[in-house]
């Protein structure tokens, strides 16, 4: 699963067997397909709530990066403190 802008990290993109893109407003989408090009298929866009990821199942993620998301819900901690719970339930023991 990812948490970006998935098209910043062209370069080792295809690492990984695949990559999720979450956002809560699917008006996103469009342009970061756009900017990925021939990547596109290793992406599957999920409109979600990062506090309540259920797409998700747990233990599942290797990595998550997360590009200017946190300090979106600086300003609701108890949301920001969600967030971080439904990454740590998501990633995989001893993933990072």
């Amino acid at each position: 699963m990812t948490c970006f802008p998935v098209f910043s990290l062209r370069k080792n993109f295809c690492t990984a067997s695949f990559h999720h893109s979450i956002d809560n407003d699917a008006e996103t989408f469009p342009n970061a397909k756009r900017k990925l090009g021939e990547l596109l298929k290793f992406v599957d866009f999920m409109k979600a709530d990062l506090a309540n990821m259920q797409q998700i199942k747990s233990e599942s993620v290797d990595l998550i990066v997360c590009h200017a998301t946190i300090c979106a819900v600086n300003d609701k901690p108890l949301k920001a403190v969600k967030s971080l719970a439904e990454f740590d339930k998501t990633l995989k023991k001893g993933a990072g």
